[in-house]
């Protein structure tokens, strides 16, 4: 065995183990924030084991209590403002990519007529298609069945009004970020200052791979959607936390994730006091659960209605898988194996440079910030945030011929707020944070112009 084989086979069995701790401790974490842990009612040996555990994180903080219901302001001019920012920061990027364009590639066009050919490329003509033709199941559009239909169906709608599908997905795609944006300062406002909100924000308009949200791709509107859930939920506003999941879950498949904090964040509004408080009012906790569960159903039936639209189009309820397996080379993958491959695909010099350092290694190295990121999150989030992103994290990583990990995660909307939250430690450490973030943006977007992003 190499030291470079040595290496891989360390740096596989940390993440996955710790994986597996970290959904131990969130769980732990989860049900003492429900009120649902109390030691005295265990067993000896049971008893034993859990306050070891409980006296470990509360240690490091790992089970720590966050304190919630900060008051936040509501003010129509911090949309406005926040939305300025937003688009500036978009308008930066596309900027940036025709001066690379006009001075690397010699293109004398303008900055309108180079749009398309700089920013609609891999998935964004077929959400163009879909916006024009909708889904089929003949030729080779059968395959696009795999993409779902939330973005494409606000497409064609816009396409009544601009007669453009890439001008509608660029409108829709913004707007999106707007209200993203918008929607991650309230929540983080819930729980932290206005410094750490904003901060939030900019940490998610600059992550290296948000170029994706300016242009004709579902990750501003999923990003949105998914925080908005979030929102409404941390306000127990269960009807709009249902709605909003509904429409993640028919947006991308990582919506129907959304249902599990849910369910956690249903259970902490009950604000079980201990145990023996459960037990005695059981029944009116229970009937208080139901009623509330029913408004967050929605959001696995958002995936539903996917499902069936699969079998309305193609005859077949999970067609999708059929073609995101023979195209796509999407299949179920245990994350020991996912990473073994990307480490396989470094070493291969069939595999050009800038394939390694824009697809394997930012992947490689994104799912160990997350992790480092979910174990310093025992210490500021919620459980709810943190199961979010082991579910999220799991799901991208469970996949044969993984190519978009860095796309995917960027919609991990927690990452940024922890983010956020270690920036505010030092100006220093806001400084390099990011200045790092900056310089990998504009890396990942001449790859992405140059094929190299997916």
């Amino acid at each position: 065995m190499n030291a470079g084989s040595f290496f891989a086979d360390i740096y596989i069995y940390t993440i996955t183990i710790s994986l597996v701790l970290i959904g131990v401790f969130v769980v732990i974490k989860i049900l003492k924030e429900a009120g649902l842990i109390n030691l005295n009612a265990l067993t000896e040996v049971n008893k034993k084991f859990l306050s070891n555990i409980s006296s470990f994180g509360e240690k490091f903080n790992f089970l720590k209590k966050i304190p919630t219901n900060k008051l936040e302001k509501k003010n129509i001019k911090l949309f406005f403002s926040i939305a300025a920012i937003t688009l500036f920061s978009r308008l930066i990027i596309f900027m940036f990519a025709f001066l690379w364009n006009y001075f690397n590639e010699g293109d004398m066009q303008g900055f309108f007529k180079s749009f398309e050919k700089l920013w609609v490329r891999w998935d964004s003509p077929h959400y163009i298609y879909l916006a024009e033709n909708w889904y089929v199941n003949e030729g080779t559009a059968k395959i696009f069945i795999a993409f779902y239909p939330l973005y494409p169906f606000l497409m064609k709608i816009l396409n009544f009004f601009t007669q453009n599908s890439i001008l509608s997905g660029i409108i829709i795609s913004n707007v999106c970020n707007c209200f993203a944006s918008y929607y991650l300062y309230k929540l983080v406002s819930i729980d932290f200052d206005d410094k750490t909100a904003f901060a939030a924000v900019k940490y998610m308009l600059i992550f290296p791979f948000s170029f994706f949200f300016g242009i004709v791709y579902t990750e501003s509107l999923f990003m949105m959607l998914s925080i908005m859930c979030f929102y409404y939920l941390r306000k127990n506003n269960w009807l709009l936390a249902g709605f909003f999941g509904f429409l993640s879950a028919v947006t991308k498949n990582q919506g129907i994730i959304l249902f599990a904090p849910a369910v956690v964040e249903v259970l902490m509004s009950l604000k079980i006091q201990n145990i023996r408080y459960a037990l005695e009012n059981k029944k009116r906790l229970f009937i208080e659960f139901l009623k509330k569960f029913t408004y967050i159903i929605p959001i696995p039936l958002g995936f539903g209605a996917y499902l069936t639209l699969n079998k309305l189009v193609t005859g077949s309820w999970f067609k999708f898988l059929e073609h995101q397996s023979s195209y796509w080379h999407h299949n179920f993958n245990l994350i020991h194996d996912t990473l073994k491959y990307h480490f396989d695909y470094m070493t291969r010099e069939s595999y050009s440079g800038l394939t390694k350092v824009s697809i394997w290694l930012p992947q490689l190295a994104l799912i160990f910030i997350v992790v480092l990121l979910m174990i310093y999150a025992f210490r500021k989030v919620r459980g709810s945030y943190i199961l979010y992103m082991l579910l999220y994290t799991v799901m991208i990583y469970s996949t044969t011929w993984l190519i978009s990990g860095g796309r995917y995660l960027l919609c991990l909307f927690p990452v940024h707020i922890l983010i956020a939250i270690m920036s505010r430690k030092s100006k220093y450490m806001d400084f390099a944070l990011t200045f790092t973030s900056l310089v990998f943006l504009g890396y990942y977007t001449i790859s992405f112009l140059q094929g190299g992003v997916y």
